[in-house]
């Protein structure tokens, strides 16, 4: 059991245990948004990449 700061209530771990899921899910949140933006960086730079098209002439 663990007492409470607001108002000396005593929780019980059936309490806590939302807490817990809410404050790992807005974490993750952030997690998403990043690899998000890294997926679409990543699909910007491979369509500006060149491949295999012919960018210059080779001189021989």
């Amino acid at each position: 059991m663990v007492a409470s700061q607001l108002g000396g209530r005593v929780l019980d771990k059936r309490d806590v245990r939302p807490a817990i899921r809410t404050d790992f899910a807005e974490a993750n949140q952030w997690v998403f948004y990043g690899m998000a933006a890294a997926l679409a960086l990543a699909f910007l730079c491979a369509l500006a990449h060149p491949g295999t098209r012919v960018t210059g002439t080779r001189v021989s």
